[in-house]
């Protein structure tokens, strides 16, 4: 089983000065502050830009299990988005990303899913 989330840029979104970010940090918003939190996949996530596919992609296979698990078991609805964040770098420079989320359109993000049907 794998999970992924893909984020992919808007066309035309992106020109000189400010170019697509190097790479992309994804979180979760902690449940108490709301601040910043740190997915269980965050050490396996580069969020490097893949310039050939122009995406982001980010492996969540261990977050969206652990969603199940607590609403099967627990039945306690964990779930509670990402922030997509552009991290910063030494030295800073210019960049910035627009995404397209409306249902239906080609870019935007996707979220999928691997498994075996047993």
């Amino acid at each position: 089983s794998k999970a992924e989330i893909i984020f992919k840029p808007l066309a035309g979104s992106y020109n000189a000065p400010f170019s697509l970010p190097k790479r992309l940090v994804l979180f979760q918003p902690d449940p108490n502050t709301g601040l910043n939190y740190l997915i269980l996949d965050y050490l396996n996530n580069t969020g490097e830009y893949d310039a050939i596919n122009n995406q982001y992609k980010f492996n969540v296979t261990r977050h969206v299990q652990n969603l199940f698990n607590d609403k099967i078991f627990r039945n306690t609805d964990n779930n509670l988005g990402f922030y997509l964040a552009i991290p910063s770098d030494s030295p800073l420079t210019p960049s910035r990303i627009a995404l397209d989320t409306r249902k239906g359109i080609a870019g935007g993000f996707a979220l999928k899913l691997y498994y075996t049907k047993l």
